[in-house]
């Protein structure tokens, strides 16, 4: 087993080997952060970084991960010169998900946040007792063009399969819940990313609408975002949460 301090991590791995033409290959992945126990467990990851995109001025890099089921392969393509220019978003991206089970990213991603010394110390707690489950599936393809957004397009189709919620504390009496849906689907056109009706997430206790757009600006930061939320809570979710959502969501909590 080969041990890596990555701050603010700690990567365990069991195997390591060359993966062709250019990469590496590692088994018996569990990345640790220091400041929680909560453990992110992949049975494989490659790297792989293209060499004919070199010779363009390319960095083409592809990463598999392999969780106890399903997989996750995603692709991004970086200009050398934007990197250079202290511009490092890509200029393609593109994810294809099977079936990825992500009850250990979430656990994973989740802990962290509560972990977070900068995380409000009210919701930090609440983070760390979630518990989400299921399996993505779907793809996403996206080709980029900062210097001029309206040039950029693509396609996002994304799923959550028998995926359930939970919060795992005594003090708060809610059922868990399973989702009937869990999507989001959208298209990138000219510069501008619409989100598909059939986007948003459904339970027994919880609907949440999403649709609108998000305008982007060659500075991502200054992208203009129209999304309409609705969200509507029942039974114990909104005896718990329907307060805090209406008051978040402006009164729209149905």
């Amino acid at each position: 087993m080969k041990v890596c301090r990555l701050a603010p991590y700690n990567i365990r791995v069991d195997g390591l080997s060359p993966a062709f033409p250019l990469g590496i290959a590692a088994t018996g992945v569990d990345i640790i952060p220091r400041n929680s126990n909560q453990r992110l467990n992949l049975k494989e990851v490659k790297v792989k970084i293209g060499i004919l995109s070199l010779l363009i001025g390319k960095i083409n890099t592809q990463v598999n991960l392999q969780a106890s089921r399903g997989s996750l392969v995603a692709e991004t393509s970086i200009g050398i010169g934007s990197l250079i220019g202290g511009n490092p978003m890509p200029s393609a991206v593109e994810i294809n998900a099977d079936n990825f089970v992500i009850d250990s990213l979430m656990d994973f991603f989740l802990s962290s946040f509560a972990n977070d010394p900068t995380m409000n110390p009210l919701v930090a707690p609440l983070l760390g007792q979630i518990k989400i489950r299921g399996a993505l599936d779907g793809s996403m393809a996206v080709n980029l063009d900062s210097r001029d957004p309206t040039q950029s397009k693509g396609l996002i189709d994304l799923s959550i399969k028998n995926g359930s919620f939970v919060i795992d504390d005594p003090g708060i009496n809610i059922s868990p819940q399973n989702f009937s849906k869990f999507t989001v689907r959208g298209k990138l056109e000219k510069g501008t990313f619409l989100l598909d009706q059939i986007s948003g997430i459904k339970s027994q206790s919880l609907q949440l609408d999403l649709n609108g757009s998000v305008e982007l600006k060659e500075n991502v930061m200054n992208s203009l975002m129209n999304l309409n939320l609705f969200a509507k809570l029942e039974k114990e979710l909104n005896e718990n949460f329907g307060m805090i959502v209406n008051a978040a969501l402006g009164g729209q909590n149905g």
